[in-house]
């Protein structure tokens, strides 16, 4: 299954038997899978991985394939394998996009979240600058941010999603203003300018 895994700034991570130093590319082996206990562990979610691995500190951030056994408890949606391919690592920019893909595919689970320069929220979110993510999701939703922040918009009625827009404030739209998507979906500022849009980030 596909699932998201953070690492310290030189792609290393603690396993139970110390530190191990990952590669892009490559596919690590264990033995057993027991969360928090053995295995090699991921999330489903994008953002759960921000509680081992906070956005900021150089920490980054793959796209992984999680193979072999499998074991899941009641923590997150964090998963501990036995075989795992370490396929890409995301920017800022992906990581906020593959956030946002995960509430569109499991719209019904858990979203609402906070921590350091972390702001996912209920029709209002902003960020504090580089290394941020803001996200905001509802009727109506708006964002702003300090330049370099991820921001996303997640636009919904009656358990409907209508867009989904991401992009990285001072490139694809201005700082400390607040946005909202207008009717065609693109980005729209507060004194009704609209900007070119930015689709979900996928590659």
């Amino acid at each position: 299954m596909i699932a998201y895994k953070g690492f310290n700034a030189d792609m290393t991570c603690t396993l139970g038997q110390g530190r191990y130093q990952y590669t892009i590319g490559e596919t690590v082996c264990e033995t057993s899978s027991k969360c928090a206990r053995t295995g090699l562990h991921c999330a489903e979610n994008p953002l759960d991985c921000l509680a081992y691995y906070p956005l900021g500190n150089n920490n980054r951030y793959c796209l992984v394939e999680a193979m072999g056994s499998l074991d899941e408890d009641d923590v997150d949606s964090r998963i501990s394998c036995t075989k795992m391919r370490i396929v890409r690592e995301l920017s800022l920019k992906q990581l906020c996009s593959a956030a946002m893909a995960y509430m569109l595919q499991h719209p019904k689970r858990e979203w609402v979240k906070s921590g350091k320069l972390l702001e996912v929220k209920n029709m209002e979110a902003e960020g504090a600058g580089y290394g941020a993510i803001a996200i905001a999701r509802g009727e109506n939703p708006r964002v702003r941010g300090r330049r370099g922040t991820a921001v996303g918009i997640l636009k919904e009625k009656d358990g409907f999603f209508l867009a989904a827009k991401v992009g990285i404030v001072g490139e694809d739209i201005q700082p400390d203003i607040w946005y909202q998507l207008n009717e065609e979906g693109m980005w729209e500022d507060e004194k009704k300018n609209s900007y070119v849009d930015t689709a979900i980030v996928t590659k």
